[in-house]
């Protein structure tokens, strides 16, 4: 009985490595037509070390997509800057501004729960646009395990979902 069920199990946690994963879109309300003209991507939140690889494929597809990214490490220093001079969290209104600081029309907010063994994993990426922090659109994928294509893949779909190339 246990091995029957295990059968059921296995094709599915396999499933995301077979390439026919696809991403889940949704447009916010006030979605713009086209994508921003610069994206400040942020790390991704992760429960590994794999947040950050994640954040690298989201960026290569953003670029891809023809669109002007910020350098994630510019990004991080200025945040890092700010929480420093701050105690506890940082509000949605002071990474709208900080995002705005360095000249980005928008970010991402991204999470990366990496696959694990009978484990499907998850990444979620939300485009967030910096002068209202509104959600434009969100893209969530099964995770593969592979973080860097998982954070390429979902992004990539998100930046064709929003008319990039």
């Amino acid at each position: 009985n246990s091995l029957r069920a295990m059968r059921g199990v296995i094709p599915f946690a396999l499933a995301p490595s077979t390439g026919c994963v696809s991403t889940r879109i949704t447009r916010g309300p006030s979605a713009p037509a086209g994508a921003p003209a610069t994206i400040a991507v942020l790390s991704f939140t992760s429960t590994d070390a794999q947040g950050a690889s994640a954040a690298d494929g989201c960026t290569e597809a953003v670029l891809e997509a023809g669109v002007r990214v910020v350098e994630r490490q510019r990004v991080d220093a200025v945040l890092a800057e700010h929480s420093e001079s701050r105690t506890g969290e940082m509000s949605a209104e002071s990474y709208q501004e900080l995002v705005r600081l360095l000249g980005a029309d928008a970010f991402t907010v991204g999470s990366y729960d990496g696959a694990g063994f009978l484990v499907p994993g998850n990444l979620a990426v939300r485009l967030v646009q910096a002068s209202t922090g509104d959600i434009v659109i969100m893209g969530s994928r099964p995770a593969s395990g592979n973080a860097i294509s998982d954070g390429r893949a979902t992004c990539a779909d998100v930046m064709r979902a929003l008319g990039g190339r």
